[in-house]
């Protein structure tokens, strides 16, 4: 664990919210730059680690919009963001029988967040993980932006063989981020 510490710590904002938003909202006042905050901790356990990822980052947005940082507000650039697999104790690729509702009950807890976000005025993205998740990740994105959730966006990697196909599933409504990885 010291280690991966070691190595993450120049992508790491903080141990904490509180860290987390300090630095940003330093990097807002001394360079106009946006960030991005997120919560470690995919590919959840147990249905009660979904929901203690649930509770954290509604407890992390409350906090954004309590610190009334610019650079994170909704009209600005900056987001908090989460993967999907947070929020679901099996993989979009497991077997048929146990996906299903556990899938639908990962779509509602993202749909949860994405909700508080909105009220709190807060952007949120969510982001790309590996290939298996992609589908999950785009038809939710779609769903919650088609039910009026302006506020959310998304990541697609560059590398993956449908992702010209996704970009052009998108309309004006749609916010990206694109990522490339070597």
């Amino acid at each position: 664990l010291k280690l991966v510490m070691m190595l993450a710590a120049p992508y790491i904002a903080g141990r904490n919210a509180q860290d987390a938003l300090a630095r940003a909202k330093r990097l807002y006042s001394e360079g106009g730059y946006c960030s991005t905050i997120d919560i470690l901790g995919e590919d959840a356990k147990s249905d009660e680690d979904c929901d203690r990822s649930v509770d954290n980052y509604k407890k992390l947005i409350d906090m954004v919009f309590a610190a009334g940082n610019p650079a994170l507000a909704i009209e600005k650039n900056s987001t908090v963001s989460f993967k999907p697999s947070m929020f679901s104790i099996v993989s979009p690729a497991s077997d048929a029988a146990s996906r299903g509702k556990h899938l639908m009950r990962a779509a509602e807890r993202i749909e949860d967040i994405v909700s508080h976000a909105k009220e709190k005025k807060v952007r949120v993205t969510l982001e790309a993980e590996d290939y298996r998740w992609t589908d999950f990740h785009l038809d939710t994105y779609f769903q919650l932006v088609n039910a009026g959730y302006h506020n959310l966006g998304t990541v697609l990697q560059a590398r993956l063989l449908h992702t010209e196909k996704d970009i052009k599933s998108t309309d004006k409504r749609t916010r990206i981020r694109q990522v490339k990885e070597t």
